[in-house]
């Protein structure tokens, strides 16, 4: 799905940012029905990408399993490939003012994408799961039994849940990286940013973290849905948009401030 802002064709080459949102499951799907996220966004003056990537639902039981056991590999392909395939289809999309943002399967996805590629400017990533194993100690029996389906036991299949966990990659990271979570959340407990936050401080990454007292998977309540997005957008605005001010200003990357 992509979502373009209002006279997109009209704008000069290169002048809109790109945002890709990666949907959560990982099996979910992006379908055609109002997505107020991508709106939020649009309405900002961002070209907006969600791709159904491999392993999503909705394209056959063979493309929905097309990530088992193999989680970050051809799905986060995908994930980079639909930013390339956005600028390419839109000469007035900037292909090198990309950002990434998503929740759950989308979180992990934006973590694995900023520390296993350097495709990304910034990313926002809500309530992901970061470390996989641990992950199997503290969730639900929904999201045991998920992991399980996806990537086996994890006595027997051990690594699938080690090196493909976002979190080893988080050394590598080098863009901003805003994390969100819910505290009442039992299916991806608030364990889980805290170790990814833990790993990011140790390294000694961009980043902020910010939590909801009241919130579980997945934010509800208006004030904390307003305030994720307005920190995400002003992530975003940062370092992907252009000054203002007078228009000649690049986006304050870390090459720049160095």
């Amino acid at each position: 799905m992509v979502y373009l802002p209002e006279n997109y064709d009209e704008a000069d080459p290169d002048s809109i940012p790109l945002l890709v949102h990666p949907h959560g499951g990982p099996t979910a799907f992006d379908g055609y029905e109002y997505n107020y996220r991508a709106q939020y966004f649009v309405a900002q003056g961002y070209a907006v990408v969600e791709p159904n990537y491999r392993g999503s639902s909705g394209f056959g039981r063979e493309f929905r399993n097309r990530n088992d056991f193999a989680w970050g590999e051809g799905d986060l392909d995908d994930v980079v490939n639909a930013a390339d395939a956005l600028a390419d289809a839109y000469p007035t999309v900037d292909p090198d003012r990309a950002g990434i943002f998503g929740g759950s399967g989308g979180g992990l996805m934006t973590v694995n994408a900023l520390g296993r590629t350097d495709r990304f400017d910034a990313g926002a990533a809500f309530y992901g799961v970061y470390d996989y194993e641990s992950f199997m100690d503290d969730t639900d029996d929904v999201g045991w039994r998920l992991m399980k389906r996806e990537l086996g036991f994890p006595a027997t299949d051990v690594e699938n849940y080690r090196d493909p966990s976002p979190i080893r990659a988080v050394e590598d990271i080098d863009a901003p990286l805003l994390v969100l979570h819910g505290e009442q959340d039992v299916r991806v407990p608030l364990s889980q940013s805290e170790q990814l936050v833990e790993e990011l401080e140790k390294h000694g990454k961009r980043h902020e973290f910010q939590t909801y007292e009241d919130e579980p998977h997945g934010f509800l309540k208006r004030e904390n849905v307003l305030d994720a997005y307005s920190r995400v957008a002003d992530l975003f605005a940062k370092y992907l948009q252009v000054d203002p001010d007078d228009g000649s200003s690049r986006p304050h990357r870390k090459q720049d401030d160095e």
